[in-house]
């Protein structure tokens, strides 16, 4: 987009805000600073005055902007209907318009050939012990970034497609996520096993890629865009199938290409079949008459905010995992926003996001469960971070993980 288009636009979205103030009491930063510029009509402001060129890109106003998570709790709320999120990456994309920013991890995220050597070195740095050593020796980020990871597995290859196990009762395609190739893809597998198990094919686009939305959030629109091409062709050729997406970071980001792209036919069609594996299975549960065997387990679970506020779909899991007899469920009632992860922020603004992370841990250490489950695998990282920091043994999963676990297979395609 021109830059004076996107000035024009932004502007245009910042011109709905009415200026409220519901979206306060919604916004992580705001609640931590209680400072007018750490909230979502502070940035809508300070935004569009250096839009208009009435105030100039300092520092500190640039570290306002930098500071907001993208959690999209204030977009939930608005009354105006502002799209905050997108006013936010466009208004990144601008502040880095002369030279988009340079994030590592970015990097490595977009390129497949970095993501699996990385992959291979972060395995063998776990087993062999290299990295607990090195960390002591580096920067407090890239400390933070090793002590976040989860068990790292070896990279395996996936065929283009997975046949129906039992009688077959649907197709769907699955949106594997550039952090599979990065941490292993375990849970990749076991979404194939359990959908297939249930009678669903599963369809591997090869040449899908990163959604983007890293990119996008760090203001480069111009490597978001091109993935985001790079994703619409890939899963274009059977439009009829439904688009299913494992972690909800993910799911949001293209779910985000129509509200960038109003006005593209094959953008919509696209981002009209998205959904979380979860909603899914739920409707595919309803449909398909399954049966699962009890687990006396006591399960805490967090809702992202991409679930929550973007994807719009986090009755999904309470309702599947309300399915499994003697499963106690709890929701996380200190979960109010944020929980400080949102892509690279955890190892960006720490004390922010740690902040927003502590009253979590302190309820899971007061609740004493078997298991939390999520639904994102950023979020999974900074909360299992903190669990170990504070000495806590409870175990982080996706909720498919406790499903392919619990389901009966002989009661699997009756109907």
């Amino acid at each position: 987009m021109p830059v004076t288009t996107l000035k024009a636009s932004l502007i245009a979205e910042a011109n709905k805000c009415v200026l409220c103030g519901m979206c306060l009491p919604h916004c992580p930063t705001y609640s931590l600073a209680q400072n007018e510029n750490e909230s979502p009509r502070g940035r809508l402001v300070l935004g569009k005055a250096l839009l208009l060129g009435n105030v100039e890109e300092t520092t500190r106003l640039v570290e306002h902007i930098d500071h907001c998570l993208v959690c999209r709790s204030c977009e939930k709320c608005c009354p105006s209907g502002v799209k905050f999120g997108a006013f936010m990456d466009g208004l990144r994309n601008h502040l880095s318009k002369a030279e988009a920013p340079k994030h590592d991890f970015a990097e490595i995220l977009v390129n497949q050939e970095k993501r699996r050597a990385l992959n291979k070195k972060l395995w063998l740095g776990q087993r062999s012990g290299a990295l607990s050593i090195g960390k002591l020796f580096l920067d407090d980020t890239d400390a933070r970034l090793i002590n976040s990871l989860p068990k790292v597995e070896r990279f395996q290859a996936l065929d283009d497609n997975y046949p129906a196990k039992n009688a077959k009762t649907a197709t769907v395609m699955l949106f594997t996520g550039c952090n599979s190739e990065l941490l292993g893809n375990s849970l990749v597998f076991t979404a194939i096993e359990l959908l297939t198990r249930l009678g669903v094919s599963v369809i591997i686009p090869k040449q899908q890629a990163c959604c983007g939305g890293l990119s996008r959030h760090h203001g480069d629109a111009d490597t978001a865009n091109q993935l985001e091409a790079q994703n619409i062709a890939a899963f274009e050729y059977d439009s009829d199938v439904p688009i299913v997406t494992l972690a909800t970071g993910c799911g949001a980001s293209l779910l985000d290409y129509s509200a960038l792209d109003n006005d593209d036919a094959s953008t919509h069609a696209f981002t009209s079949r998205i959904t979380d594996i979860n909603q899914f299975l739920l409707n595919h549960l309803k449909m398909n008459k399954v049966s699962f065997k009890p687990m006396a387990k006591k399960v805490i679970l967090h809702t992202p905010c991409s679930m929550k506020n973007v994807m719009r779909q986090d009755n999904a899991v309470h309702s599947l995992l309300n399915m499994i007899p003697e499963l106690e469920l709890i929701n996380l009632s200190s979960q109010k926003g944020c929980c400080g992860a949102a892509g690279t922020y955890m190892y960006e603004h720490s004390n922010n996001a740690d902040a927003l992370r502590e009253p979590i841990i302190t309820e899971v250490e007061a609740q004493h469960p078997d298991t939390l489950v999520t639904t994102n695998i950023g979020c999974a990282m900074h909360i299992q971070a903190g669990l170990k920091k504070s000495g806590s043994a409870v175990k982080i999963l996706h909720p498919i993980e406790i499903l392919n676990r619990s389901i009966h297979s002989g009661d699997i395609g009756n109907s």
